[in-house]
């Protein structure tokens, strides 16, 4: 995952693989589920959108 720092506005620019990808956007596929359990994927959205939510260094 690699996150933009430029200026004051930061967002989730990719994903390390497609499976994180898919976890992220609700999607229950293979490479999901070898990423990650079916019952940890709620969880991991909320943090994904935390971090997708940042503005600053600070809010991490």
């Amino acid at each position: 995952m690699v996150i933009n720092f430029t200026g004051c506005k930061m967002a989730i620019l990719n994903f390390k693989t497609k499976g994180t990808e898919d976890i992220n956007y609700g999607r229950i596929t293979k490479d999901a589920l070898r990423t990650l359990p079916k019952v940890l994927h709620k969880k991991a959205q909320i943090k994904l959108a935390r971090l997708g939510a940042v503005t600053s260094l600070q809010d991490l």
